[in-house]
């Protein structure tokens, strides 16, 4: 292999002048495990002079992140506005090929991260489902089938999806179920009336077994994402954290109502939805979000042009960092991973960017984040400590 010739594609694909045969050339040497390494070093130094030498650095790392995107696993997407350190797209590149490299091509894990016996999975689909009449069945260990009766209708399991067969007129009182998901797991639901909701790790949603009001109602804490059915004349409610109440006709919207972030977020996709919360209330239109602090010390907030895509990047199986500091990046973390981080030294000054899929074990995400000079340690009992 000439070393100058993939010197000279990664360059001419640097300024955007890659002829297609050039391209595919070069994407087969990205899939040569022996070569990984040497890319690897040529993207850092190149990268490094089209940062400081050229007028649009950005572009290039654009086009840089479409070419790893090509051929990475775990990475989806990178942000390349400047992160908080030298070289700043330098490492926005070495977390594309960090990526892609330690996770097609493994090896001993150094000091930057503790004993490989110590490494833990990510989360998985499960929850326990708690009946009305407070029976607990955990859905992780069951196979497809029925999992109970309830008023006129079938609870079933169907690849990692419980779900409401109707078989007819439902009578008596109305029985209310209770889908929760402990810390690294994560579930699908899809309601009597047809809606869908993806619960994110550490949530529950509690929900009636039929939908025979005038109004559906449900409650809902930690995060969720919603596909509600449209039936007109039947509005849909949610209450979060018994602090805010999200009225819905048909539409598509996620909430964060973790207690440990700063507010409630109602991110609307499709549709529309009025949030309110402390004496008011507001109407969204689809790229606006909702806040509401726990705090209750602020009203009902509303932003505008919000990335939609770094708000369900949980519920498509990825992280993305953009715009989020350490701690909240490790509060991700700690819930996908049902882990508890430390810090040993206070908590550094440090934003990251990008996107990276959730489907990786622990040491393999902070072996990609460690190349961002930040260092840890993995401790038992499913410790992580922030050196600096």
């Amino acid at each position: 292999m000439d070393i100058q010739q993939l010197r000279e594609l990664l360059a001419r694909y640097a300024s955007d002048s890659l002829s297609e045969p050039e391209r595919q050339l070069l994407l087969q040497y990205m899939n040569d495990a022996e070569l990984r390494p040497l890319i690897e070093t040529i993207l850092e130094e190149t990268f490094i002079q089209s940062e400081y030498s050229t007028p649009e650095p950005a572009a290039r790392g654009e086009r840089f992140t479409r070419l790893l995107h090509e051929r990475m696993h775990p990475v989806k997407r990178l942000s390349t506005r400047r992160f908080y350190w030298p070289a700043a797209a330098a490492v926005a590149l070495l977390l594309a090929a960090g990526a892609w490299y330690w996770s097609t091509h493994p090896t001993q894990s150094t000091t930057t991260v503790a004993q490989s016996k110590k490494d833990i999975q990510p989360g998985r689909n499960g929850a326990i489902l708690t009946l009305a009449d407070g029976a607990e069945i955990v859905l992780d260990s069951l196979q497809n089938g029925l999992v109970a009766q309830q008023q006129g209708s079938q609870v079933m399991l169907a690849n990692g999806q419980l779900q409401y067969n109707s078989q007819g007129q439902t009578e008596g009182e109305l029985q209310y179920n209770t889908i929760s998901t402990p810390k690294g797991r994560q579930f699908r639901l899809l309601l009597p009336d047809g809606s869908a909701v993806w619960l994110n790790a550490a949530s529950s949603i509690r929900y009636p077994t039929a939908f025979t009001n005038k109004e559906r109602r449900v409650t809902i804490t930690g995060e969720a994402y919603f596909e509600v059915a449209q039936h007109a004349n039947q509005p849909f409610f949610i209450s979060v954290n018994n602090q805010q109440e999200v009225a819905v006709l048909g539409t598509d919207f996620n909430i964060n109502a973790y207690t440990n972030e700063s507010y409630i977020q109602t991110t609307l996709l499709n549709g529309s939805v009025s949030v309110k919360a402390a004496g008011k209330a507001v109407v969204l239109q689809p790229g606006q979000q909702a806040q509401l602090a726990h705090s209750g010390t602020s009203a009902l907030t509303v932003q505008t042009d919000v990335d939609t895509d770094r708000v369900l990047a949980w519920k498509n199986g990825a992280f993305n960092f953009d715009q989020l500091t350490l701690e909240e990046s490790m509060r991700l973390l700690e819930r996908w991973y049902d882990i508890d981080v430390v810090y040993e030294h206070g908590v550094p000054d440090i934003r990251f960017g990008g996107e990276i899929d959730r489907n990786v074990s622990l040491e393999e995400l902070l072996k990609i984040l460690g190349r961002t000079k930040l260092k840890f340690r993995i401790e038992e009992n499913r410790k992580l400590v922030i050196i600096k």
